[in-house]
Order: C-alpha cells, then structure tokens, then sequence
C-alpha cells in the first residue's frame, strides 16, 4: 500500500507480469488509519516521519489492531535525540 499511484501501477504491473498472487498492490493514504483487513506482517518504512504528525499514534494503534496474533510489525523512520540529532526537520521523528 502507499500514496503514491505511479508507484502502485509499477508494482501492479510486476506482480502481473511475474504472476504473483500474494500480493495486493493498492492506493492508501495511510494518514486515514483505516486498514480493511488484518495481516501477518505490516512493514512502516520511511513513512512515519512524513505522516501528520497528529496521526501517528492513530496509524501505529491500527497497524497493532490488525495485525493478526503472533504477526509482526516493522517500523524504520528517522529518530531524534540528543545524542543522534535527525538533521532534517521531518514533521515527526520519535525520541
């Protein structure tokens, strides 16, 4: 899932042309926080620092709430603290 719909159309036509059936590549403005379906795995990468920052604990409780027992999520964003400054002011960077 992601935002972008050129980069979903790329992805649809590899998963289409390599017949692959486990994937499901769709548009999501993951600001929403409106998963439709639980998962095994949820991988966040280099997203939440872009996200509203006022939504993120809402995307973070709904990636958990579908994310179905014994599954995993993987979250890789930017951090900030004071002895790993993040030198790009991201909307949201966790401490």
């Amino acid at each position: 899932m992601d935002s972008n719909a050129n980069a979903i159309g790329m992805l649809q036509s590899i998963v289409a042309q390599e017949g692959i059936s486990s994937i499901d590549p769709r548009v999501y403005d993951i600001n929403q926080a409106g998963l439709d379906a639980d998962y095994g795995f949820i991988a966040c990468t280099v997203t939440l620092m872009f996200l509203d920052p006022g939504r993120v604990e809402a995307v973070i409780a709904d990636m958990q709430t579908h994310t179905v027992p014994g599954g995993s999520n993987l979250i890789v964003c930017a951090m900030d603290t004071a002895a790993h400054p993040c030198p790009i002011g991201f909307p949201f960077t966790p401490a």
